[in-house]
C-alpha cells in the first residue's frame, strides 16, 4: 500500500512508486487505504498514469470516503 500512499511524485517512464491493476483479470478493480486511525485530511491528489502501452488510465474512477 505504500506505493499508493507515499507522497512522492516520480515522472520516470517506469515509476516504482505506483499502484496499478495492470493485467487484472477482473472488469473492475479497487484500492482501499486504511490509515489505522481516524485522520483529518486536507486534500486528496490522484495522479493518473498511462504509459501509452499496457498501463492505461481508467475509463472512470470513484473516490469514496467514510463519513462516520
Amino acid at each position: 500500500m505504500e506505493k499508493a500512499n507515499n507522497t512522492n511524485i516520480n515522472l520516470r517512464p517506469d515509476p516504482n512508486n505506483r499502484w496499478t491493476s495492470y493485467e487484472s483479470k477482473t472488469a473492475t478493480d479497487w484500492l482501499a487505504i486504511d490509515f489505522g486511525k481516524e485522520q483529518q485530511l486536507g486534500k486528496l491528489v490522484l495522479y493518473i498514469y498511462d504509459d501509452g502501452g499496457g498501463v492505461q488510465a481508467p475509463e472512470k474512477y470513484q473516490v469514496q470516503t467514510w463519513t462516520g
